[in-house]
């Protein structure tokens, strides 16, 4: 594996939404173009293809909630949410070997207002994101032999209905699975 597991794996699921929705990630003013955060960001902004999902408008990266929640209280969209963590490592013997493994959870959702009590929206809103997730899960088997990123990753996946009242009421799915590979870190 490389040593950009958590910028590989930015770097792979930024193919997916509208690329303004990516580049919302990056807040910081331009400043010396040789600093690494000019250059990760240099290199997002060249991804092709992309926009692959229609209709996923926004891309929020981490492991901070509160961020999280500002970031989905500020789109009206549907967004995908890339958390990550656990990383795991085994030694295996004779060989003296690390085997590792990286978890992480990919979440196609829209918010929704506190007040709807439709059902049927709900229905709707629901079948459109296991739609978008099925289309993504389909899309990273495809690539899982041409990536290297990807080679990596294991299927099958779990795929699980989500509703997060307290992210502004966000309704989707989420899909997880875990990385595999020697010296992960």
């Amino acid at each position: 594996m490389t040593t950009t597991l958590i910028q590989d794996t930015f770097k792979y699921f930024a193919k997916y939404p509208l690329m303004s929705g990516v580049l919302k990630n990056f807040n910081k003013p331009v400043s010396d173009p040789v600093t690494a955060y000019d250059t990760f960001k240099a290199s997002i902004a060249e991804i092709t293809p992309n926009s692959l999902i229609t209709d996923l408008n926004d891309y929020i990266f981490g492991v901070d909630i509160i961020s999280l929640k500002k970031r989905v209280e500020a789109i009206d969209g549907i967004y995908l949410f890339i958390d990550y963590g656990n990383i795991y490592d085994t030694l295996i013997e004779p060989m003296k070997t690390e085997q590792g493994e990286f978890n992480i959870a990919v979440t196609i959702a829209k918010k929704t207002q506190p007040d709807d009590k439709d059902q049927i929206e709900q229905v709707l809103l629901a079948d459109k994101t296991l739609g978008m997730i099925t289309q993504l899960k389909d899309t990273a088997k495809y690539d899982a032999n041409r990536n290297h990123f990807l080679k990596y990753l294991t299927f099958p996946t779990e795929i699980s209905s989500l509703f997060m009242p307290d992210i502004s009421n966000s309704v989707g799915w989420t899909m997880t699975f875990r990385i595999k590979g020697a010296h992960l870190v």
